[in-house]
């Protein structure tokens, strides 16, 4: 299981907390968030991304409301987002709930997250934040080739260099995969950057006890 690394401003409740989740195997990380939410709800706190409002108003509440939201309160809350919007939005989220249920930029590469996680990490939100992030950083590497079509061919809109947001390691230094062709084998938490399609993938499971099933999923 991953071990628990001292962070400084993790308050005591906070690193108990950290400390079982971190005992049932569960591990973070920092993604690059989803440009659509930004798109869409432009007004929302300024010490908060778009996401993050959005996310915390569709499964906690806001605006005085201890509740999430119906999307007439949402619109009303904000009208510069349309209905249909407000619903893109949220079948964007339940897409990958799964993998990152929270409003923080934090997924896990175990799936499903018990519920006892998630109203944790409500509970000890900023010590659940400030912990992986700190430990689980976005970091950035560098591809010199540029990334297009299956053929090879990119647009002038494309530049030589493709800056890719990259995950940091699952308690292991991971590998990345560059080409075409699905990695012959990976281990949880191997990167690969699929240069066919321009995307970039990792190496997930979903952490069942028997069964296990893992797959190079888009991120």
């Amino acid at each position: 299981m991953p071990a628990y690394v001292d962070v400084k401003g993790i308050s005591e409740d906070g690193k108990r907390y950290i400390e079982y989740v971190l005992s049932l195997g569960f591990d973070f990380f920092e993604f690059v968030e989803e440009a659509l939410y930004a798109e869409y709800l432009k007004s929302h706190p300024t010490n908060v991304t778009a996401r993050y409002h959005f996310v915390e108003m569709i499964t906690e509440g806001g605006h005085g409301v201890d509740r999430p939201l119906t999307d007439g309160e949402i619109i009303f809350a904000h009208p510069e987002i349309k209905p249909s919007q407000v619903t893109e939005l949220r079948q964007l989220y339940q897409k990958s709930k799964n993998r990152r249920p929270f409003k923080q930029n934090l997924e896990t590469t175990i799936v499903p997250i018990p519920e006892v996680i998630i109203s944790g990490a409500r509970t000890f939100s900023n010590d659940f934040s400030l912990y992986f992030k700190t430990t689980k950083p976005l970091k950035t590497f560098i591809s010199k080739t540029p990334i297009g079509s299956s053929g090879g061919m990119i647009n002038s809109s494309q530049t030589g260099t493709n800056v890719r947001r990259a995950l940091t390691s699952v308690g292991r230094s991971t590998s990345k995969f560059v080409g075409t062709v699905t990695p012959p084998a990976g281990v949880v938490g191997d990167l690969w950057l699929n240069t066919g399609k321009g995307k970039l993938f990792m190496f997930m499971t979903d952490g069942s006890n028997s069964g296990t099933t893992t797959a190079w999923v888009e991120v």
